[in-house]
């Protein structure tokens, strides 16, 4: 969290989905698009893009639906952090 402290980033809440599965019909997936539509979001941390599901055309649906809400999608897998974490000035 220091991390995204120092590139403005404020993460008010996190919701963890351990089921993962190839299908995007399950509760967490629900949960999280309802979460979405309830709330002001501007970004979506997800550790795999294809922990969400495996299923391309199900995946292209998610994404695009979550677009829609104006959220982007950031990816954890694929990005690196550059921030000098060791030293804990602001």
């Amino acid at each position: 969290m220091l991390a995204s402290r120092k590139a403005g980033i404020i993460i008010k809440n996190a919701l963890v989905d351990d089921n993962y599965s190839k299908s995007v019909d399950r509760e967490e997936m629900s949960d999280l698009l309802e979460y979405l539509n309830k709330v002001v979001a501007k970004g979506l941390v997800v550790k795999d893009i294809h922990d969400i599901t495996d299923d391309s055309s199900d995946l292209k649906t998610m994404v695009n639906r979550i677009n829609s809400m104006n959220i982007i999608i950031f990816e954890l897998r694929s990005m690196s952090d550059r921030y000098n974490n060791y030293n804990h000035e602001y």
